[in-house]
């Protein structure tokens, strides 16, 4: 969901980037005045993006409803560039703007909110960027093939506002108030249940880790010994008591 949310408003940003100067020099715009006009446009958008998380707070209710407004800011923007762009250019580049603006934020946001700690955070960061800037890399293409197919900009911008619908699904996702991976306490031998595995005490595993965790365990003598070697995070305990556990080389840890 937040590499999703983070894709999508990429997606309607950069398309828009490409091609609004365009369609308002289509309605008979200066060049000069459709360049300051695209512009014009971040400026709301920074306001917004400084304003969103001081509102939200971290609080999964208002990022719901910051990202319905987004949604809401944008699709206003979309429309009246599709019916009626160089009537009033200020209010839908002011609205668009300011609903872009609220999105990369919310998205940032997303990023460190759902992650339980900096190595999640780190993981998360990396397939949100990485992915979702490939999705954001079609918009400008998929805008500008739209035109020449139709021959026109309203097709275009009513497909993008057509892209809110996933875009608010995914940002509803992504606002729940849980983070990726669950973090998993294991007892100790003297009865304090605490988070192990990772720097600080801490580890997290998700169920596919634990699945795959499962397939590498050593079935062997080695297994028997009390003594295993993975390239992974883990902490196990058998009714014996605790087992060692050796990582990359380092000296064993129980």
């Amino acid at each position: 969901m937040v590499t999703g949310f983070m894709g999508l408003q990429s997606l309607g940003y950069y398309a828009g980037l490409a091609w609004i100067p365009t369609l308002m020099e289509a309605h008979h715009m200066a060049a000069s005045q459709a360049g300051w006009m695209l512009s014009y446009s971040s400026l709301p958008g920074l306001v917004a993006a400084l304003v969103a998380p001081v509102v939200v707070g971290g609080r999964a209710r208002r990022a719901r409803v910051a990202v319905v407004v987004a949604v809401a800011l944008c699709a206003c923007g979309y429309l009246g560039l599709a019916a009626a762009p160089v009537s009033l250019p200020y209010l839908w580049l002011t609205v668009l703007g300011a609903g872009q603006g609220i999105s990369i934020s919310l998205a940032l946001g997303f990023i460190v909110a759902r992650s339980a700690d900096a190595n999640q955070t780190a993981h998360l960061s990396t397939m949100a960027q990485s992915v979702g800037y490939l999705i954001a890399s079609a918009g400008p293409f998929g805008l500008g093939a739209l035109h020449d197919l139709t021959g026109g900009w309203t097709v275009p911008m009513l497909a993008l506002t057509a892209m809110l619908v996933p875009l608010l699904l995914a940002g509803l996702g992504a606002s729940a108030n849980r983070h990726i991976l669950t973090p998993v306490a294991s007892a100790r031998p003297d009865g304090d249940k605490s988070v192990t595995g990772l720097p600080g005490g801490q580890r997290v595993r998700s169920v596919a880790g634990r699945r795959e965790q499962d397939r590498l365990l050593p079935r062997g003598p080695t297994a028997q010994s009390g003594r295993w070697t993975l390239l992974s995070f883990a902490t196990w305990s058998s009714s014996s008591g605790p087992r060692t556990m050796t990582c990359c080389g380092d000296s064993p840890v129980t």
